[in-house]
């Protein structure tokens, strides 16, 4: 039946290997196509009497607004980060674990709700927090704990933000304690480009992700398991144009995964 709900608009967020790459300009393009062969014969003259699929691509274009360092090495095969600044990271310890509870992880006024199980164990909770927070592209931090989910002790996890020198502010429920480990820092940083002659760009392919920006869930997103881009950039010095990073990503087929070349809707589903 048909719905005028199914007619959309707008503008997508671009996450490519778990990192969201920022605000766009321009508008971000998906391209697929498809190159068949028509088969012929003698006796039906030019008529097709079949046609087989050849091959099939997908080119995603990503004019990036938000020119970063972090974001010129994620598009340019061959970058190199040099970095004299410090990241921030926080301990978060709990000190104790209480059946069904919910614990909650707020980072920049995202909050992250973990709900112990009916036989709760302090590593399972550590576990869960850690799970919830790296599941979110968004995430200022990453998060990681040497825990496993039978531990029954005293057990943290570690926040550390993605991007050094930016501070982030990490608060905690009932059960949990949390405090800066290492503060955030100031330093000099610069990219080194490599002209990158014979880079495999296969082998640096990563997860591609565009998911509309006031989608309520997740089953209009856009994804190509293995896409990698040659990187390109536009910059005009001036007053009133902005500088551009012009990703261009091309999709491979995911050998490991049915050839898959890209998917849409919800990677959840199974």
């Amino acid at each position: 039946m048909s719905d005028t709900a199914n007619v959309k608009l707008g503008v997508c967020r671009v996450y490519y290997d778990g990192n969201d790459l920022g605000y766009t300009k321009g508008g971000v393009e998906v391209e697929v196509s498809t190159d068949t062969h028509k088969v012929t014969v003698d006796q039906f003259g030019l008529s097709e009497i079949n046609e087989y699929i050849q091959k099939r691509s997908v080119n995603v274009k990503v004019p990036l607004a938000e020119t970063t360092l972090e974001n010129l090495v994620a598009i340019m095969p061959g970058a190199t980060l040099i970095d004299n600044a410090t990241k921030q990271i926080d301990t978060i310890v709990v000190a104790a674990a209480a059946n069904t509870e919910l614990y909650t992880v707020t980072v920049d006024g995202v909050a992250f709700d973990f709900t112990s199980g009916a036989a709760a164990t302090q590593g399972e909770i550590c576990v869960g927090i850690v799970a919830l927070i790296n599941a979110d592209p968004t995430a200022n931090v990453v998060a990681s704990t040497t825990a496993i989910a039978t531990d029954a002790v005293s057990s943290d996890v570690l926040l550390t933000g993605k991007i050094s020198g930016s501070a982030f502010v990490a608060t905690v429920t009932v059960n949990v304690t949390t405090g800066t480990t290492t503060p955030a820092a100031d330093g000099a940083k610069r990219v080194d480009v490599t002209n990158g002659i014979g880079t495999n760009l296969l082998s640096i392919a990563r997860e591609l992700i565009l998911h509309p920006k006031d989608a309520p869930d997740n089953n209009d997103d856009f994804i190509v398991p293995l896409a990698a881009t040659p990187g390109g950039m536009n910059f005009s010095y001036k007053f009133d144009d902005e500088r551009i990073y012009n990703a261009e990503f091309m999709g491979y087929p995911d050998t490991a995964n049915n050839e898959i070349l890209f998917k849409v809707g919800d990677n959840a589903a199974v």
